[in-house]
């Protein structure tokens, strides 16, 4: 009776894994089919309008300072957004410190046999330069190579603002070697400048261009420009508002208003606070003055200064020069700098505030807005504030996109409110700090399944040997970094946009068999996307990777011998030898070139891979070896016949 009964519960045990098996293929199956359905759904838009309070106008504060004919006109590193600073690179990293920026250089990176890259790093800058009454101009740049040598060269060109061209240029170059510092200066000629502009306000555009054929690592110190006056110079600082008194530029955001070589709409370049300011009784024009960072102080002589302020859009003339031109809802505004005078001047413009709020939290996504001449573009979630200030409008198109969703439109009308707040929430969930679509679901709880039977027939069939049998106990080690490989990342990397300001940074982890990328930052949750990494193509790892990790996950399950004895069998096909063997460290290998190129880091899946083919190569010597002492003791011990 006890017999039959066995029978009946291993029967039952094996149906049940067979539907267990069953189940989790069909999950597998069906979960890309379902992450795909879910990525076209439309998010669920939700649209709330309020009233701002407060009115347009402003207001002048003065306080007492002392008169100075020496200013520093700017100070800051060539990372400070208040300058529009951005770079570009090519094999560097840049850290940014408190008062300075690291740049570590690659040096010469060699691609093939006959190609390779020099590495280089580019800073670009536009702190504001008022001209007027100034006699001399110094930019200075200090340098100091912490490790190796480079090629540096800092530029300055002025601009006739808001012209794009620059017409003049100064240069100044040195090359660093080890342990040297140097502090690079230019005197660009006022009288050249002058003739420029026939207003008094050019942007000094700046720009520091580091080249190494070495590796390296260079420190830029805080560039400041100074100038020397033949009047007495008093600090005014302007700082523009909406009509409740919110500074316009607590949001970084607002900066990419500026930013007219990149955002050109139907020949509309861009439209942003600005105030047309004169000084009565100078002979020079007008000039636009655009507040860069928060509380902007330009040093002004004393003196009478009249303006216009509102939203100023800037187009494409007939002639195919910047057209600038008032937007509408200004107003005058005018103050008097007197001697001993140190001013704040608070403009509080028309102004529409549009809030956004996005759920999940996306470790990224690219937002466009576009409300009548506004036009922003940039990585969501916005950092400090998740709202935009726009000039006024009742019509919104806000667009979203990433390489995890497909592109949103969303078209917003409202009935003219002033504070406009957007919620757009997309059919996702939350697990674990990690962002997953349905069909990400599914195929986890179908993967969970499979693993449940693969585990619970491994133990039974193969581990429970490991307490009697040595071979079984060593082989433990390359099956575990066969499959560490499986579960762990391969590589890192650092995602960062430094040409846009703000300048955003997510971090990065690929798991190169499941061909999945996880984003991140300090900020959003995990969020897993679809990669094909950048390997030639996904079959080496089709061959290389998945056949034989399918084989090995059955020898598990139905062997009861050592591993390593399966796979050193006369009757098993040399290549799925090599594959199960050194298929993950060959992939491996791949990798690990790519991290010496510096486009990776190297993570603790890649090490897995790297030691798997080590770990096999002893075990399987040592397997042999134990084989060889265990056949001399049996025979040692067997009766000799007579």
């Amino acid at each position: 009776m006890s017999v039959v009964q066995v029978g009946f519960v291993r029967i039952d045990e094996v149906r049940v894994k067979h539907v267990i098996v069953f189940l989790s293929l069909s999950l597998l199956i069906v979960a890309p089919l379902v992450s795909s359905n879910q990525r076209v759904t439309e998010p669920n838009v939700v649209v709330e309008e309020y009233q701002m309070e407060g009115s347009t106008g402003y207001t002048v504060s003065k306080t007492s300072c002392s008169p100075q004919s020496e200013v520093v006109v700017y100070n800051g590193t060539v990372k400070d957004p208040g300058a529009d600073w951005y770079s570009e690179s090519f094999h560097s990293e840049i850290h940014t410190g408190i008062t300075s920026v690291n740049v570590e250089l690659s040096g010469t990176v060699p691609i093939s046999n006959k190609i390779s890259h020099i590495s280089w790093a580019k800073f670009y800058g536009n702190p504001t330069l008022p001209l007027l009454n100034y006699s001399e101009v110094t930019v200075s740049v200090p340098l100091k190579s912490l490790r190796g040598s480079a090629n540096i060269t800092v530029y300055v060109y002025p601009k006739a603002w808001p012209d794009t061209e620059y017409r003049d240029y100064w240069e100044i170059a040195t090359h660093l070697e080890e342990g040297n510092s140097e502090t690079l200066v230019l005197n660009p000629s006022i009288n050249r400048t002058y003739n420029l502009s026939s207003g008094w306000i050019v942007r000094s555009n700046i720009l520091v261009d580091i080249i190494s054929t070495e590796e390296s690592l260079i420190q830029i110190g805080e560039v400041v420009i100074s100038a020397r006056s033949t009047e007495d110079l008093y600090p005014v600082t302007f700082d523009f508002q909406s009509p409740d008194g919110e500074s316009l530029l607590l949001n970084p955001y607002m900066y990419t208003l500026r930013e007219t070589d990149t955002h050109t709409v139907n020949g509309e370049l861009a439209c942003y606070p600005a105030l047309e300011l004169t000084r009565t009784g100078n002979i020079t024009e007008s000039s636009i003055f655009v507040q860069r960072t928060f509380n902007e102080t330009l040093y002004l002589a004393a003196g009478q200064y009249e303006g216009v302020a509102g939203w100023f859009t800037m187009s494409e003339g007939i002639s195919g020069w910047p057209h600038m031109s008032l937007h509408d809802s200004t107003f005058n505004v005018s103050f008097v700098v007197e001697p001993g005078d140190s001013i704040l001047v608070e403009i509080r413009v028309t102004a529409y505030r549009l809030s956004i709020d996005l759920s999940p939290s996306f470790a990224y996504s690219v937002v466009w807005i576009i409300a009548d001449e506004a036009r922003y573009n940039g990585l969501f979630p916005l950092q400090e504030t998740e709202y935009l200030f726009i000039p006024g409008s009742e019509v919104y198109l806000i667009t979203l996109g990433a390489s995890f969703l497909t592109s949103t439109y969303i078209f917003v009308e409202t009935e003219g409110s002033t504070s406009v707040k957007v919620s757009i929430t997309y059919p996702h969930l939350s697990f674990f700090g990690m962002i997953l679509d349905w069909g990400q679901m599914i195929g986890l709880v179908g993967a969970l399944l499979l693993l449940s039977v693969f585990v619970y027939e491994g133990i039974k069939n193969n581990f429970v040997g490991m307490r009697k049998h040595c071979n079984h106990r060593i082989s433990f080690l390359p099956i575990s970094l066969s499959f560490m490989t499986l579960i762990l990342p391969w590589v890192n990397y650092t995602y960062e946009r430094t040409f846009t300001n703000p300048a955003f940074t997510a971090f990065a982890t690929i798991m190169v068999p499941i061909f999945t990328t996880f984003f991140w930052n300090p900020t959003s949750q995990v969020t897993p996307i679809s990669s094909s990494n950048p390997f030639p193509n996904a079959i080496p790892i089709i061959f290389l990777y998945w056949i034989p990790i399918v084989y090995l996950s059955y020898l598990i399950i139905t062997s009861r011998n050592c591993i390593s004895h399966d796979l050193s069998r006369n009757d098993m096909h040399p290549l799925l030898r090599i594959a199960v063997i050194g298929g993950p460290f060959i992939i491996g290998c791949y990798y690990l070139w790519l991290c010496i190129l510096g486009l990776y880091f190297i993570d603790i899946g890649l090490v897995a891979a790297l030691l798997s083919l080590p770990s096999w190569v002893i075990v399987l010597r040592l397997e042999k070896r134990n084989n060889q002492i265990q056949s001399a003791n049996d025979n040692s011990q067997s009766p000799i016949n007579p």
